[in-house]
């Protein structure tokens, strides 16, 4: 049983909308809107509580709009008595949501009021009133968006962009012509760049902050990279245009790149055992594709190339290659990037005796506030430390010492790529990151 208010203590719903700027100059404006429902309250029900819900720049496509949303948890709440808007549409343009608003209404003892189409809901007439005019509203909504598309269509085969804001990489000029922004596009190709040689998006996520000083999440990145624009196609309402977007990359970049961030997705745990995931190439150039076996309790992981069917030992590889990766990060990795985590680290542990003072003794800081900074400090303390071990390690037994994932994260700070002889099953070549070539014949 509905625990109703008495109908005199429930209020009168004012609903107010506005989805354009130009309603405003049609005299829909939400003031000229209230100007008409408070006229009409005076009339007949004066003296009543009014709550007003108002809806700025919100479509009637749908009941989705958080004052409408509200209005019908109120009236669910029978705090609700009479529901009045300026017109039918502002309410809704959506021929099943005019019948389930309506429905909602009567449910709950309520009354709907329409200025300016004259409607009253208390009738079999003016119910059918609702339903024809719901109709008349939901066909001229459908008919203003196949006209605005239609629009939208037609600049585009002019080769305009016909949307409102440039898509990051290009700029627009007043006759919505779409040109490359080149420091924009300089940052997508050392993403791309990046992402092809190696970088994880997190590693590019750090690099592209501290160079560019751009900002994007890893997700975000991703998109960035994986949009055809960036190659000169531009899907528009099921048609591919390709004279809008002036191209950013090639093509084939495009498509490694797409392979590339494809098969990390795919193979993405793969990690926890392939130290070398998506590094190993064969001589043929095709990347090798992982495989195991297992003898008796011990497994053994392989790199196998499908074109020339042979696989590497991954225990092999390590002995074959880890010695010359050690050399280069020995040789290229100076000691002042050492020194320089390591005045990090002091900083930090300063940071943070600094921030327990103001805590404890000078009592600047409350709890929430210290407890949250600490625990930023700390977590930076944490990746300091781990990326001091990875400068430090040059030894081949400490390496084989750190589990799979540590493995995996050391060598793929530094290496690019591994090629392999596919005869003499030994590596050929290692590329690392730093575009220097490490020849191994």
């Amino acid at each position: 049983m509905k625990n109703k208010l008495q109908k005199e203590e429930r209020w009168i719903a004012m609903y107010l909308r506005v989805s354009t700027h130009g309603q405003f100059e049609k005299g829909y404006g939400i003031g000229d809107q209230e100007i008409q429902c408070r006229k009409y309250l005076d009339l007949y029900y004066p003296d009543s509580k009014i709550k007003i819900y108002k809806e700025e720049g919100k479509s009637a496509k749908n009941l989705e709009r958080p004052k409408m949303q509200e209005m019908l948890k109120d009236l669910r709440s029978n705090k609700i008595r009479v529901i009045i808007a300026f017109k039918l549409d502002r309410l809704t343009r959506n021929v099943p949501d005019t019948y389930k608003l309506i429905s909602e209404v009567l449910d709950y003892d309520c009354t709907l009021v329409a200025v300016v189409d004259r409607l009253d809901i208390s009738s079999a007439n003016g119910r059918m009133l609702v339903g024809i005019l719901s109709i008349i509203a939901q066909w001229e909504r459908e008919v203003i968006s196949e006209r605005t598309i239609a629009a939208l269509v037609e600049m585009a085969r002019e080769g305009k962009y016909p949307l409102c804001n440039s898509p990051f990489g290009w700029s627009k000029d007043q006759n919505k012509k779409l040109h490359v922004k080149e420091e924009e596009a300089q940052i997508l190709n050392s993403l791309c760049d990046m992402y092809l040689e190696g970088y994880s998006l997190e590693e590019m996520r750090v690099i592209i902050k501290e160079k560019y000083n751009f900002t994007r999440t890893p997700t975000n990145m991703k998109k960035l990279l994986l949009r055809e624009e960036n190659f000169g196609h531009w899907n528009f309402r099921g048609e591919v245009y390709t004279d809008i977007f002036p191209p950013i990359f090639t093509k084939d970049k495009y498509k490694m790149l797409r392979e590339q961030l494809l098969h990390r997705e795919i193979h993405r745990n793969e990690r926890k055992r392939y130290y070398f995931h998506r590094l190993v190439y064969c001589k043929c150039g095709k990347r090798c594709h992982h495989e195991a076996t297992r003898k008796k309790t011990k497994i053994f992981y392989y790199y196998h190339c499908p074109v020339c069917k042979v696989r590497f030992n991954q225990n092999k590889l390590t002995d074959a290659v880890i010695n010359e990766i050690l050399l280069y990060i020995r040789e290229h990795k100076v000691n002042n990037q050492i020194e320089a985590i390591n005045k990090s680290i002091i900083e930090n542990k300063e940071a943070m005796e600094t921030l327990f003072h103001e805590y404890q003794v000078r009592k600047t800081l409350d709890k929430d506030n210290y407890n949250f900074t600490l625990k930023q400090l700390l977590k930076r303390e944490k990746s300091l430390k781990k990326e001091l071990k990875k400068m430090q390690l040059n030894e081949i037994d400490q390496f084989k010492a750190l589990s799979y994932e540590e493995k995996h994260d050391y060598i793929h700070t530094y290496v690019s790529k591994i090629y392999m002889d596919p005869e003499r099953k030994e590596p050929i070549t290692i590329e690392y990151k730093s575009d220097k070539v490490t020849n191994l014949k």
